[in-house]
């Protein structure tokens, strides 16, 4: 009883395994994809228990009983074995599968155009640029032929016969070629491809790995550099470009002119040996505003490396180069700018026939110095001068004698007084000079100095001409707070004093012709005041 009772239980138990076999067998169906395979083993497994029951109820051997065991334990753990291989062959398909994944996307990212070629030279595989490149998805350019699709029809024999040498050679070296390719959009292209033999298994020579680089982007951005740095060294302007510190990282041939230096010297120098010692101050207030991406315009004195200035007007910006912050610096060389200002402003201020300020200037001065000596509590003197017979020489000698005489009489008016004192001419025989004096004894000395220092004699086209002044005086405040009531005083305190209207020291008719030894000089003779003329 008991051994009959041992038999069945191991028939049962055996049978259990062989159930437990069948249903691990079914879970094979999704890894191996055989499902056919695997249905038919886990019916004969079925069958198989089924087996084991029946001899269990009929009441089987002990031997029996030990074999089926024996037999279902070998088949679960063989099942279970191949299990595990399938589930060890999913993880690694799932992981060459990630790695192929991102070998594609690093291809398709490092910017390089990538395609495999058999040995026909049909496509084998290929990335997204070098889709873009031949302007054909990669699923429509499979399979086509290479050169005869993509390749320019004038260089096709010749890159075949390079590829074939490749294909031909023992160890398959890599090697750099560079040829036109033409898009299915018509466009060409220059690329540059290093190419590489692929072996099959049998170490046989299969196709060519090329991988490219597209040309035509670079030369198209070399030929707009060149053209820019072109227009920009025929422009006459001086451009500098400078990081925000000051170093320079640009210079246009204009720049190298307006600096006197090689485009060597300027290249890594810093802007501010460029800039004048007493506007360097200025320079670094306007730089600042630059940085914080203002414009701005700057006036400076450039020193020369050979001595002397340049004045320069710079236009200065910030701009932005691959995320690079820098200072766009266009200068222009004002020289003649100032020149012309220079002119307007003689013209403006300055008597044409004298030189010394005109009623203009002397307004604007007269209100400057008027102001500060209300401020300060200073004394200014307005001197009057009339010239004495200007009428009779014009008449006498004409008008040209004439304007000699009054430009003589403004240069000795010129050497009597300071340069901050104001001489000007302000009719057609008058002249006003607006100085400070300390009081009125000063301003009647100022006087003096005047008509003792305009008279003089001079020899003016083979003609001997007295010159002579009369001066009239006013003191600010005491005899007008404005410069009209100056003059007006000053003006009759001259008529007061003025002589009668001949050249002082000498009667209309006394005005002869010089000698010829005279007359050939042409000079101008300083008279001794107090002292009778030289005898004609």
């Amino acid at each position: 009883m008991g051994s009959t009772t041992t038999v069945q239980g191991l028939l049962y138990f055996a049978a259990a395994l062989q159930v437990i076999a069948a249903g691990v067998a079914l879970f094979m169906i999704p890894l191996s994809g055989r499902r056919a395979s695997w249905i038919i083993l886990c019916v004969g497994l079925g069958v198989q228990a089924w087996r084991r029951v029946h001899a269990a109820m009929a009441g089987g051997d002990l031997t029996e009983a030990l074999s089926a065991l024996a037999v279902s334990m070998l088949l679960l753990a063989g099942i279970i074995g191949i299990h595990s291989v399938f589930l060890s062959l999913r993880r690694t398909r799932h992981q060459l599968a990630e790695e192929r994944e991102r070998s594609s996307a690093f291809v398709n990212r490092v910017g390089a155009a990538m395609v495999a070629l058999d040995t026909e030279g049909h496509i084998l595989d290929m990335n997204d640029e070098t889709a873009r490149l031949i302007a054909v998805p990669k699923a429509e350019a499979l399979g086509l032929n290479w050169f005869d699709t993509f390749v320019a029809e004038n260089i096709r024999e010749d890159v075949r016969k390079s590829f074939a040498e490749l294909l031909l050679s023992p160890d398959g070296s890599d090697e750099y070629v560079e040829y036109t390719l033409i898009g299915a959009d018509g466009e060409e292209r220059m690329v540059v491809w290093h190419r590489r033999v692929l072996c099959g298994p049998e170490g046989r020579n299969i196709g060519i790995r090329s991988a490219g680089i597209d040309l035509s982007v670079r030369r198209k951005l070399q030929q707009e550099l060149a053209f820019h740095s072109m227009l920009l060294d025929r422009t006459s302007d001086s451009v500098l470009v400078y990081r925000h510190d000051g170093t320079i990282i640009y210079a246009n041939d204009a720049a190298c002119i307006y600096r006197e230096c090689s485009h060597d010297e300027l290249v890594g120098a810093n802007i501010r040996d460029l800039i004048g010692e007493e506007d360097l101050e200025e320079f670094e207030s306007r730089l600042e505003a630059v940085k914080n991406g203002a414009y701005t315009i700057f006036e400076t004195e450039a020193p020369r490396p050979g001595g002397g200035t340049r004045p320069l007007e710079s236009n200065i910006a910030p701009t932005s180069v691959d995320g690079q912050d820098l200072i766009v610096d266009v200068a222009r060389d004002v020289s003649e700018r100032r020149r012309s200002e220079a002119v307007v402003r003689r013209l403006a201020y300055c008597d044409p026939l004298t030189g010394l300020a005109n009623r203009a200037l002397l307004w604007d001065r007269a209100a400057l110095a008027i102001a500060r000596a209300e401020r300060c509590g200073e004394r200014l003197a307005v001197l009057f001068a009339d010239v004495n017979q200007l009428k009779t020489v014009n008449d006498l000698h004409g008008h040209a004698v004439g304007d000699q005489l009054l430009r003589a009489a403004a240069k000795q008016l010129s050497t009597v007084f300071r340069e901050e004192d104001t001489v000007a001419r302000v009719g057609g025989d008058e002249f006003v000079v607006l100085a400070r004096v300390k009081d009125a004894a000063e301003a009647s000395e100022l006087v003096a100095r005047v008509t003792a220092g305009i008279a003089c004699e001079l020899l003016i086209g083979g003609n001997r001409v007295p010159l002579s002044a009369s001066v009239g005086v006013a003191v600010f405040p005491d005899d007008g707070v404005n410069l009209d009531a100056l003059i007006a005083f000053a003006d009759a305190s001259m008529y007061a004093a003025k002589p009668g209207q001949q050249v002082p020291g000498t009667a209309s008719s006394e005005l002869q012709p010089l000698s010829a030894e005279v007359a050939e000089s042409e000079t101008w003779g300083r008279g001794t005041r107090g002292q009778s003329p030289p005898p004609a």
